[in-house]
């Protein structure tokens, strides 16, 4: 009841969206060119959360460039996710003179101050990426969102899924994945993992799911504490006790010091595949119970919860 993917930002097909404004197509370029797609809840006034938004952008310095709601179809919804049908919003703004960290901390910080209406939900607004997802079977993705059926769009990684939230109902609010990750099982973990993310901070969204908790709470450290992705997922799912003891003197004092500060408390069975920027990372919780295959072909790297995605012949050896 849920798919998704979270792409590269489709440069060129900004590129055409901008000519076709009378913009200058080169803003898509740029290193402070955002894009930003967010729901609205049809059953609030869709003209004044706009109007909020907009007014946000206003406050955070971000110059709105382009804003449509048509660039979907809710004709290719399913009868349940007819019922919530929610305002798609696709925006572009530019960001002047700030590097890419602290545009990622200023996005980051405009994400949760939007949020606070819980009648909106940003499945993506970045520099770097765009998230496109709906409730529904995989093959409604391309027929809802009409970007999508346009060749122009290309990316270097392809985040996919096509399962449904854990540990809480269906919405479109809910569906994967989120701005950092896409998440296979469960955390089981979970209460322990949310007590410790506000002991640090982490702006929860209210009665968010469970990979909805852990893609914030990654993000925080990335955004707010400027760790990389690699070193967040490391804090977050630290090594076993008897991994840690098979490492050098100062990767042990490293992880026990992690293990200790932090805990192990995201555990699963959960198979994580995360990306921000250009670092993309693919990990097993420390109970390992939850499958992640990488399968090499003659062009790209797959990592997934199966590996019969692709047929068995475009193998370049055996699935690991």
């Amino acid at each position: 009841d849920g798919v998704g993917i979270h792409i590269d930002i489709p440069r060129a097909l900004w590129k055409k969206k901008l000519q076709e404004q009378g913009l200058q197509p080169e803003l898509a370029d740029s290193e402070g060119f955002v894009v930003g797609h967010l729901f609205l809840s049809s059953k609030e006034d869709g003209q004044k959360m706009q109007a909020e938004i907009k007014e946000k952008f206003l406050q955070t310095g971000l110059s709105l460039v382009f804003e449509t709601t048509s660039v979907h179809n809710p004709s290719a919804l399913g009868p349940i996710a007819i019922q919530e049908n929610p305002i798609f919003l696709q925006v572009a703004c530019i960001s002047e003179g700030t590097n890419q960290q602290e545009l990622s901390q200023k996005l980051f910080n405009l994400i949760t101050s939007i949020e606070n209406n819980e009648n909106i939900h940003v499945a993506s607004l970045s520099q770097y990426h765009a998230v496109y997802k709906v409730m529904g079977a995989g093959d409604i993705l391309p027929k809802y969102y009409t970007d999508l059926d346009d060749p122009l769009v290309a990316s270097t990684m392809t985040l996919g899924h096509n399962r449904y939230s854990t540990n809480t109902l269906s919405s479109f609010f809910r569906v994967q994945p989120f701005s950092v990750l896409g998440h296979n099982g469960e955390i089981n973990t979970i209460a322990k993992l949310r007590d410790e993310a506000k002991m640090i901070g982490v702006p929860l969204v209210k009665d968010g799911s469970d990979s909805q908790d852990l893609s914030r709470t990654l993000e925080t450290f990335i955004c707010q504490h400027e760790y990389s992705l690699f070193e967040a997922m490391d804090v977050v799912f630290p090594p076993i006790i008897n991994e840690i003891k098979s490492y050098t003197k100062d990767l042990k004092d490293l992880y026990t010091y992690v293990r200790e500060a932090w805990g192990h408390f995201a555990q699963g069975p959960a198979g994580i595949v995360s990306r921000f920027g250009d670092e993309a990372v693919f990990s097993v919780d420390a109970l390992g119970l939850r499958p992640l295959w990488k399968i090499e072909t003659s062009s790209s790297f797959l990592f997934s919860s199966e590996p019969r995605i692709i047929p068995s012949s475009e193998f370049c050896g055996e699935p690991k």
